[in-house]
């Protein structure tokens, strides 16, 4: 008894400015802190303990069976009187090992200025390592175009590295929704 209420005290000081403005619940198997906290007539080293764990708002409740309750719920919502057959075949159990293919990430975004229009596209790899790519554009465009042209760049970079997955982030909605297929494009140049 005096091992658990220590082991507590232990912990309510390691974790006070995480504890002392919130309600905490602690389960206890057989009750015996629920026991310390309502016998006021303790001494000594137990008496010291419970005075300072009632300076934390500590809900002491007792653990109950989970998995045979969980169990009896379940066989009690879902009765049948057949048996379900048991099967003895695992499928695909010459398979081993399965490999999620990793997904990179693609940020473009164009701009366009009087002296002329430039795109940029991150990707980002799936361990999180950059590779930025930047392109002059040698034709006179406006904004739209040229965030279209870093859409298409990054499109083609991403053809050639061999890249499958890939998750593509722009910050121009107008763009995103159009390649969606939410928007429809009025300007033929940029259908």
């Amino acid at each position: 008894m005096e091992k658990l209420c220590l082991a507590l005290v232990f912990t309510t000081q390691k974790l006070r400015h995480y504890i002392l403005h919130v309600e905490t619940w602690v389960i206890d198997k057989n009750d015996i802190l629920k026991h310390l906290f309502a016998n006021f007539d303790l001494s000594g080293r137990l008496a010291k303990w419970v005075m300072l764990l009632f300076e934390f708002k500590l809900h002491l409740i007792t653990q109950k069976s989970i998995k045979g309750q969980v169990i009896a719920i379940q066989l009690a919502n879902a009765p049948s009187d057949k048996p379900f057959p048991t099967l003895d075949l695992f499928p695909n159990e010459d398979v081993l090992i399965i490999e999620q293919d990793s997904i990179w990430d693609m940020y473009f975004d164009g701009s366009r200025c009087q002296t002329g229009s430039s795109t940029g596209v991150v990707f980002v790899s799936p361990e999180g390592k950059p590779v930025p790519l930047s392109f002059y554009l040698e034709f006179h465009c406006t904004n739209n175009i040229a965030k279209y042209e870093a859409l298409i760049a990054g499109l083609c970079a991403v053809i050639a590295m061999g890249v499958k997955n890939i998750q593509i982030h722009g910050d121009y909605e107008l763009i995103v929704n159009q390649v969606m297929g939410a928007y429809r494009v009025k300007q033929l140049k940029l259908s």
